[in-house]
């Protein structure tokens, strides 16, 4: 402590300082002053420790009855701030997991609207790469009919296809 610090280091400055000037007043008839200043000096010293040590007694004895009876109330405060931030910490768990659900749903949401859009995409693609062959030999029949009838009409000038006909009659 600062106080006692304080009083020991006076204490040795006045020894110190007591003991040169006893050295220097031995022969002097002042000896009996010195040692009268010494006890004074060090009835003063003690005065002050004891002083100090009731002050800090009084403090910790009215900290104490402080605590003591406000304890009670303490542990209240204490018991309800905990379930308040327990209740908190609870909620924002709860919102940080239904966040990371909605947003875990809304990717897996987008990836089979990708999916879905890719596999319709694809199936059609394929469906028309499979119709194309048969159009293709679609219209070759319909070419190698067209060249058979030409070749039919050249041989047999009456000989007509029933859709020419049809073709004539609505023109």
């Amino acid at each position: 402590l600062p106080w006692i610090r304080y009083v020991e280091s006076q204490r040795k400055n006045t020894q110190v300082a007591d003991m040169h000037n006893t050295k220097r007043f031995l022969r002097c008839t002042f000896q009996a002053w010195s040692a009268r200043a010494l006890r004074v000096q060090e009835e003063k010293n003690k005065k002050a420790v004891t002083l100090f040590q009731s002050s800090v007694c009084r403090r910790f004895f009215f900290a104490w009855i402080e605590v003591t009876t406000g304890r009670r109330l303490l542990f209240q405060a204490a018991v309800c701030h905990y379930e308040i931030t327990l209740i908190r910490r609870i909620f924002l768990a709860w919102v940080e997991s239904h966040t990371d659900c909605v947003h875990e749903d809304l990717i897996k949401q987008r990836m089979a609207d990708y999916f879905c859009r890719r596999s319709s995409e694809n199936r059609c693609f394929k469906a028309w790469r499979k119709y194309l062959p048969i159009i293709f030999a679609e219209r070759a029949l319909q070419q190698r009919l067209a060249k058979y009838r030409e070749k039919v009409r050249l041989f047999l000038p009456d000989f007509a296809s029933p859709q020419a006909e049809i073709e004539e009659a609505l023109s």
